[in-house]
């Protein structure tokens, strides 16, 4: 006697393949969202790296973080942990610089005697404006001396070298003429021990800023407080360095230029430039370029921090530069999340048909 069964022949096989084939539907459905998810972000993420404002402003952001004034007026005996001081060994490039810059009858000035001359070396010779370094540090100095040619970065880079061979102390400022995006300015601040004060240089236009009544050099600080204070010319004295290396077409025009991003100003932690050149991985980085260089720098934590000076006005540009650091983050984020996802579904797909 066989035993009764509802089942036909052939009714679970079929079933089976009813299952595989609802399986085989969401798994194209799940496969074309992973594949849109990849192509979106991906596009997000191309506007940034395609725009090097928006690069600039991504990378600010990364390691940036902003505080008030009183966060800035620290003296180089009682510098902050978190910023970087040079203590590497000196190339023997930017060791014949100082030679040269302070011959022996010099070596007695004061430090910002000093610091005016270390400047002057910089920028005599042929002067072109333009064309960005973008180098080691002796490479750039090299070539500041050589052709006449880099920027306002390549200029502040080589400072910090400089000055750290002569025994000064010496920190590096920007300023942004948006939300900290790569439109702006760089430029020094060396201590003078002798005064006990911060005071303003700037190595590439080649100038100071001075009270008008008191010829007493400002410091960032103070010349961005008689900026934003709507100082003109009659309050402030702008001093050249080197009369052929100053650009622009008059005191108050320098002024102005500084005006649009006196709101806008952030101090780089670190002068450890021959440390950073140094590094391996950031050297190694260096021959693929420039934004090789500085996205390991980042990656491998040899980039400096930048600290944003806080103001009453600039809330909005500050929070501009997080939201757009963030959102590039977020798109990265995603992409990584999606390219996992596609070649975990290729894999299940692949292992379904064995």
């Amino acid at each position: 006697m066989v035993p009764h069964t509802s089942a036909r022949p052939g009714h679970r096989a079929t079933s089976d393949r009813v299952g595989l084939g609802v399986v085989g539907r969401q798994g194209r459905v799940t496969m074309a969202a992973l594949l849109v998810l990849w192509s979106a972000t991906l596009a997000w993420a191309l506007t940034f790296l395609a725009d090097p404002h928006k690069l600039v402003q991504v990378r600010n952001g990364l390691v940036a973080t902003s505080a008030p004034e009183s966060e800035f007026r620290w003296v180089p005996d009682n510098r902050p942990a978190d910023f970087r001081q040079e203590g590497g060994t000196v190339p023997p490039a930017i060791q014949a610089g100082i030679r040269a810059a302070l011959p022996d009858q010099q070596t007695m000035l004061g430090t910002w005697d000093k610091a005016l001359a270390l400047a002057r070396h910089l920028s005599a010779g042929k002067r072109v404006i333009g064309g960005a370094i973008q180098s080691d540090t002796v490479s750039a100095y090299l070539a500041i001396r050589q052709t006449g040619g880099g920027y306002c970065a390549d200029y502040t880079q080589v400072m910090n070298g400089l000055a750290h061979a002569a025994g000064i102390s010496i920190r590096k400022w920007g300023m942004s003429f948006g939300n900290f995006s790569g439109d702006g300015h760089a430029f020094s601040e060396v201590y003078d021990s002798e005064r006990g004060k911060w005071v303003f240089l700037d190595p590439f236009y080649s100038f100071y800023v001075a009270n008008a009544n008191t010829g007493e050099p400002l410091s960032v600080l103070e010349f961005v407080e008689a900026l934003r204070g709507g100082a003109g010319v009659e309050a402030l004295a702008v001093q050249a360095v080197d009369p052929e290396a100053f650009s622009f077409p008059s005191p108050r025009a320098a002024l102005e230029y500084y005006r649009r991003g006196a709101d806008r100003v952030f101090l780089g932690m670190a002068n450890d430039v021959f440390t950073y050149d140094a590094d391996p991985l950031v050297s190694w980085a260096s021959t693929f370029g420039r934004k090789a260089e500085q996205a390991v720098g980042l990656l491998v934590g040899a980039a400096p921090g930048i600290l944003i000076l806080e103001t009453d006005t600039n809330g909005d540009a500050i929070r501009a530069l997080r939201l757009s650091t963030a959102s590039f983050v977020l798109a990265v984020v995603l992409w990584g999340v999606a390219t996992v996802g596609i070649v975990v579904a290729f894999a299940r797909r692949a292992r379904q048909r064995l």
